[in-house]
Parts: structure tokens; C-alpha cells; sequence
């Protein structure tokens, strides 16, 4: 499993029961870039997930508007529908899933990868997973 690890001084592994994401409620969506390898979303207050394994995002009905893979290329993307968005809750599914939810209903689930390299980075909080 991949570390987590905090400014706190914790090291976890995987996703956690425990796993205090609530410095993100209330963060606005500011960027949204896809690079070759890498999704990043830059959020207000210094804010940031960085995204190297998989997301998925949802509506508000739960239905699967996209998913995202580091090896996968998109020529556009229901991600952008992000900007703008503010995060109202968080929820942890351990040991490898946590959902990000915004206002409007859009769930976006990140996916711990299981693999040796990190799946995704969060600030604040200095989270890796």
C-alpha cells in the first residue's frame, strides 16, 4: 500500500479511517490542469490536489460523468465543470477511496493506486497517499 503521511507527523498506510480532510471544506475550485501524467487542481487559501492514479467524477445523482487515469489521455474532460466549485464535504472509504464532494452535487473520488509511487497529494494538511 502507498504512505500517507501529514505535517502532523503521522505515517499511515492507505486510506484511513482517521484521515482528517476537513481543512478542504469550504475551498474553491480555482484551476484544473491535466498534465501528461498528472491531474492537479489548484483550490483558494494555497489549496491543491495533485492526482498521479485515478478519479472519478459523479453528478448529483450518482451517475459516472468521467474517469481519469494518469496513462490516459483526454481530448476534453467533465473536470472542468470543477472550476468555480466549492467543497462542502468529504468522506474517507478506507483503504483505498476517498470522495470530494461541491456544491451542485459533483462527487469527485479519488483511488489509491496500490502501487509503490504516490496516488495523490493534498494540501492542506501535507497528505500523501
Amino acid at each position: 500500500m502507498a504512505l500517507i503521511s501529514s505535517t502532523l507527523g503521522s505515517t499511515l498506510d492507505g486510506v484511513t479511517r482517521n484521515l482528517d480532510l476537513s481543512a478542504l471544506i469550504g475551498l474553491c475550485v480555482q484551476q484544473v490542469a491535466l498534465g501528461k501524467h498528472q491531474l492537479q487542481i489548484k483550490l483558494s487559501d494555497s489549496g491543491s490536489i495533485h492526482v498521479d492514479s485515478s478519479v472519478e467524477l459523479y453528478d448529483a445523482s450518482g451517475n459516472l460523468l468521467e474517469s481519469w487515469r494518469s496513462d490516459v489521455h483526454l481530448e476534453s474532460t467533465a473536470l472542468v465543470s470543477l472550476l468555480g466549485r466549492e467543497i462542502v464535504a468529504t468522506a474517507v472509504h478506507p483503504p483505498r477511496r476517498l470522495d470530494i464532494v461541491f456544491d451542485g452535487g459533483l462527487t469527485m473520488r479519488l483511488i489509491e493506486s496500490q502501487n509503490s509511487f504516490e496516488s495523490f497529494q493534498i494540501e492542506p494538511g501535507g497528505i500523501i497517499v
